[in-house]
Formats: structure tokens, sequence, C-alpha cells
């Protein structure tokens, strides 16, 4: 007997729950060790800041901080999160613009590490509005207009500029950027999901209006 899928189970509330703990697992780890001890910076008489090579957490700051890791941990993370950068935006404009915004706390991590434990979870709404769209192409369940179009517009500006980034020319030496399609891909997929699920619904509903009653 073919056991159904729990009603109560839905991709809307799973895909934000799985991507929280990809990050905790992949980006929490080097960020709390990075955080508990942070790498001692000194100023030289001259006014130059020096950093403590000898010390084994310093080498694995600069390994994060390089990218000797291909990609690295942080990478891996805010890259599957691209939409984020939204709210990223939102925040610098009023407070760090042009620069990126990035907290004296955070420092240590620097951007990229900054990015990786906040983005997950500025990347939120923009899961949960792509497992609405798989729930609702392949469980039949009710998609907004709001949400699919607004997801759509999301995905696939940002899934477009990951792959266009990713194939730049001009990025040929940074090797690591190209790793952006893959995520941009997946983001484009996202969006087309929304659309066919909410266009199924509403010739759905077009039809159940046109179809004559039963005698």
């Amino acid at each position: 007997m073919k056991r159904s899928w729990p009603g109560w189970l839905r991709w809307a509330w799973m895909l934000p729950v799985l991507e929280l703990m990809l990050a905790a697992v992949v980006a929490g780890p080097p960020a709390l060790r990075t955080l508990r001890n942070p790498p001692r910076l000194f100023r030289a008489p001259d006014g130059r800041i020096v950093i403590e090579l000898a010390n084994p957490d310093v080498q694995r700051w600069l390994d994060l901080q390089l990218g000797r890791r291909f990609p690295s941990r942080y990478e891996d993370v805010y890259y599957l999160n691209m939409p984020a950068s939204l709210v990223e935006i939102g925040i610098s404009l009023p407070t760090s613009w042009p620069e990126s915004y990035c907290p004296g706390w955070a420092r240590p991590l620097g951007l990229f590490g900054f990015r990786a434990i906040t983005w997950p979870i500025w990347a939120l709404p923009f899961w949960f509005f792509a497992g609405r769209g798989i729930d609702s192409l392949f469980r039949g369940k009710t998609i907004s207009a709001f949400e699919a179009f607004f997801m759509a517009a999301v995905g696939l500006f940002w899934g477009s500029v990951a792959v266009a980034i990713a194939f730049d020319p001009g990025d040929v030496g940074e090797v690591h950027m190209r790793w952006t399609a893959l995520p941009g891909v997946m983001w484009i997929s996202f969006s087309l999901i929304c659309l066919i699920a909410w266009w199924k619904q509403r010739r759905a509903r077009r039809s159940a209006q046109t179809d004559p009653l039963p005698a």
C-alpha cells in the first residue's frame, strides 16, 4: 500500500528549516571559533596593523577570508541565500552605503562571514515562498498572485544576476565566482515553479467556472 504524504508536512516550512540547519552546520563552527578567539591585531610604531600569523586560529581565519578552500564555507552559505542581498541593501542604504553593512562585533568574521550567519535568516521569507510554490504545484495547495509574482520577480532577477556573475569574463580570475551559477539556476527554478503553480491554479478555477453543471 502506497503511503500518502502527511498533510501537515509542507515544503513551505521544510525548506526554511532545512536551509537554517545547513547554514548552521556549514558556517556555524568556523564562525563560533572566530568569535570566541578572534585574531589579535597589533598597531606597529609606524601605524600599520600587524596580524599574529603564528597563531593557528589566525591561519584558519585567513583561510576563510582569502578563500583558500574552494569555495569557502562562508561563500557556500551566502551564495545559497542570494535573495537576502535585498535585505542587506535595505540595511546598508541608511547606515553604511556605499559599503555593505557589517557591525563591529562581526569584524573578525569579515563581510563574508557576517553574510554567512545573517543571510540565512534574512532569506527565510524567500525560502517560504519557494516552498509555497512547490506545495501548490505538486500538492494542490493554493498560492496567491502576490506570492507567485513576487517570487518570480525575486527569483528571476537574482538568479539571472548570479548566472551572469558566474560567466562574466571580467571575473575569470576569480574562479570561485563560477559557483554562483548553481544557486542562480535554483532560484530561477523556484520562480518558474511559483508561476506555473499559479497559472495551473488559475486555469483550474476558470475550467470549473465554465464547465456545465451535471443534469
